[in-house]
Parts: structure tokens; C-alpha cells; sequence
């Protein structure tokens, strides 16, 4: 075995050293990856005003949040209906919201809010810097 591989794992210190380093560097890959793919979207989205056709309240662990049920008219006419979980909010029935929608599978919708597209990226890319 390598010398230096022995040594840290001989080295309590240096052992739990490595799997922090390791850990980071896992969430830093990962938070990045998450924020290329949420920038993508964003790049390659349509953005519209989608009408509220049905709220609902769903119950996840101890949790509840807003089930939204929309549609809109793609960009090429279609009209398309889809589902946005939306945390806590006061929706109702025809009530519009802004969406952004990916050109090549309309179905796939995401809010157009900054805690929607890239609050889970940012905070796992940046939980890997000590506070």
C-alpha cells in the first residue's frame, strides 16, 4: 500500500481530515452541477403567464404545501396543463402565474422565482465553505 495512504489512515487527525475534505468537495460538485442544470433551464425556457385551474393542499411528513394545477399556451399554440408545487402562498382559482416552461417537454414548469431555481444549488454549493 502507498506510504502516504497508510499514514492517513493510521492518523485518526488526518483520516477525519481527508473525509471533510472529501465531503465538501462532494457538495461543492454537486451544488455546482444542480446550478448548471438550473441555469440551462433557465436558458433554454419559455416564459408565460399560466392560469390557476385548481389548487390543492398536500400533506408531506409534517409539512403542507400548494399543489398548483395550470395551463398555458405553448409556443407553438398548444394548450398545455401541467402541475407546480408552490410551497405556502394564497392561490386560488383563476388566479395567473408566471412560469418558465422547457420548449422541447412543456410540461416540465417551474415558477419563475429565485428560491424555486436556485435556492436548493446555492445552498448546497455554498454549505460546503465552513461559516
Amino acid at each position: 500500500m502507498n506510504p502516504i495512504i497508510q499514514d492517513i489512515i493510521n492518523d485518526e487527525g488526518k483520516l477525519i481530515f481527508v473525509l471533510i475534505c472529501f465531503v465538501a468537495l462532494s457538495e461543492l460538485i454537486a451544488g455546482f452541477v444542480l446550478l448548471m442544470k438550473a441555469k440551462s433551464f433557465v436558458k433554454n425556457a419559455n416564459r408565460v403567464q399560466a392560469n390557476i385551474t385548481k389548487t390543492e393542499r398536500v400533506r408531506s411528513g409534517n409539512s403542507t404545501y400548494t399543489r398548483l394545477y395550470i395551463n398555458f399556451t405553448d409556443q407553438m399554440g398548444n394548450t398545455v396543463e401541467a402541475t407546480v408545487p408552490m410551497g405556502q402562498g394564497d392561490f386560488k382559482e383563476g388566479d395567473k402565474v408566471e412560469i418558465l416552461y422547457d420548449k422541447n417537454r412543456p410540461k416540465k414548469v417551474k415558477r419563475n422565482l429565485f428560491a424555486q431555481l436556485y435556492l436548493i444549488p446555492v445552498a448546497i454549493f455554498f454549505s460546503c465553505f465552513p461559516s
